[in-house]
């Protein structure tokens, strides 16, 4: 059921002219309501809401064409970031080409050189468990860690990552298939049967 009033609006931060576009559906004109983006909620928890003021633009019966409207206010007004406060040209980022190409490259040099959490790198392998990758995938792995060299310091996190572990039938049986036919150094043998021997250590 459609609310009694659909709108365009426009939020200006009344400290440094900054501004906002949105839709916004209500059945109380006057509940307050400035925006729900990500930087005009920022805006209006640093500078309070006193501080900014709601005007609207354009009145609707359809929610759909205040969504599909935004988009020539916010052009209208320029309130693309880093002038405004909106960071999607199309008023809203969960639809499809929605994140012009600036915010598309400042979001890729935020999140440059980020270090996840062991937080969020458990709640990762925890998506990843039970995964069944395809064989074109796989190649574009195995063909992406080619060439690479890992520091010792790397070597030995895989190393302490594996002590303790315990493969059953069914993974010992695959790894024999994998290796079947392969030629080894004789470095490469020894660090395979040193590994083995540390697994059986860890498992009494």
């Amino acid at each position: 059921m459609e609310k009694k009033f659909i709108f365009v609006y426009i939020t200006t931060n009344l400290i440094n002219g900054k501004q906002y576009v949105g839709d916004h559906s209500t059945d109380n004109l006057d509940d307050d309501y400035l925006g729900s983006g990500k930087l005009i909620s920022k805006a209006i928890h640093k500078y309070g809401k006193h501080n900014f003021k709601k005007e609207i633009l354009e009145s609707f019966n359809i929610k759909e064409k205040a969504f599909i409207t935004q988009e020539k206010y916010i052009q209208k007004f320029n309130t693309l970031i880093p002038n405004g406060y909106n960071i999607s040209p199309k008023g809203g980022h969960n639809v499809k080409n929605s994140l012009s190409e600036e915010t598309k490259r400042k979001i890729k040099i935020g999140n440059t050189g980020k270090k996840l959490s062991d937080e969020h790198k458990l709640k990762l392998s925890i998506s990843h468990k039970g995964k069944i990758f395809s064989e074109e995938h796989r190649l574009k792995l195995s063909n992406s860690k080619k060439g690479k060299i890992l520091s010792a310091e790397h070597k030995l996190k895989v190393s302490e990552s594996r002590k303790g572990i315990i493969f059953s039938e069914e993974q010992k049986r695959k790894i024999k298939e994998y290796h079947l036919g392969k030629k080894h150094s004789e470095e490469t043998k020894t660090k395979i049967s040193n590994s083995l021997k540390l697994n059986r250590y860890h498992s009494i």
